[in-house]
């Protein structure tokens, strides 16, 4: 299983969806709940985002590889797909 790292900001609307639909996807398939997120809060660490490069939140790393990076105006589907194959990949199902 891979360890997941997501930026977000407190305020941003689509990481709020996010946060939704990773309890959604994890009440749907248990075998998220075991999927390990460092979450960032980028005004928080100022010190640790430097190291990433993305333009958007939220953003989800495996390591230092970008997995999922969301963008202004992303459509509520695409947002909840894309965060349902980062959650995929993490616990190994074949994309």
């Amino acid at each position: 299983m891979k360890k997941l790292t997501m930026f977000y900001l407190k305020e941003c609307p689509y990481c709020q969806k996010t946060f939704s639909y990773i309890d959604e996807l994890k009440a749907d398939n248990e075998e998220y709940e075991a999927i390990e997120i460092d979450m960032i809060e980028e005004e928080e660490h100022p010190e640790i985002i430097g190291n990433y490069n993305y333009q958007a939140v939220p953003c989800f790393y495996f390591g230092n590889d970008k997995a999922f990076e969301a963008y202004f105006m992303i459509p509520d589907s695409e947002l909840r797909e894309g965060v349902k194959k980062v959650l995929d990949e993490a616990i190994g199902v074949a994309l």
